[in-house]
């Protein structure tokens, strides 16, 4: 056999008094020993107070369980089935959505949205009025009109 090629010659060792008391305490401390010696019991009948705990132990485990499908299922999309009632249904609740959406549109139509305001703001927003107002009536060709003059009659001034 090629596996018994590789081992050495060893020479047995003589059992010692020690050795034979380190079995001893191996054969006192094993399990197995200690369980062959045990007495027999004597089993019990099963009482109402037994059965009840194994039926609550029973529905602990099923709630348990059910808990667990419970989670592992919840925020999992469910397939439908795309029926011509399911497409129905759809439609009309799109129909209910946008009636309610116009029904607070036209409700909302003459209200507004109050804005703080701030003098920053309401500088800005004149500013812009007047600049508005400006361009509209063309006040600003006007001063530009007017500006050129006096810039004319201040220069005839100094030299005239």
């Amino acid at each position: 056999v090629a596996y018994r090629e590789g081992l050495g010659k060893a020479t047995p060792s003589p059992v010692t008094p020690e050795m034979e008391r380190v079995k001893r305490n191996q054969e006192q401390i094993s399990s197995v020993l200690y369980k062959e010696h045990m007495a027999k019991g004597t089993p019990t009948p099963l009482t109402p107070e037994m059965e009840r705990a194994k039926r609550n132990q029973e529905n602990i485990s099923s709630v348990l369980y059910s808990d667990s499908f419970r989670k592992q299922v919840q925020g999992k999309a469910a397939y439908v089935l795309d029926t011509p009632e399911m497409r129905r249904v759809r439609e009309t609740q799109k129909h209910i959505s946008t009636v309610k959406y116009h029904e607070d549109f036209e409700k909302s139509k003459g209200s507004f949205t109050p804005v703080v305001t701030d003098p920053i703001t309401e500088r800005v927003k004149k500013n812009m009025q007047d600049f508005s107002d400006i361009s509209y009536r063309g006040i600003q060709r006007r001063v530009v009109e007017m500006e050129r003059k006096r810039v004319d009659q201040d220069q005839e001034n100094l030299t005239g």
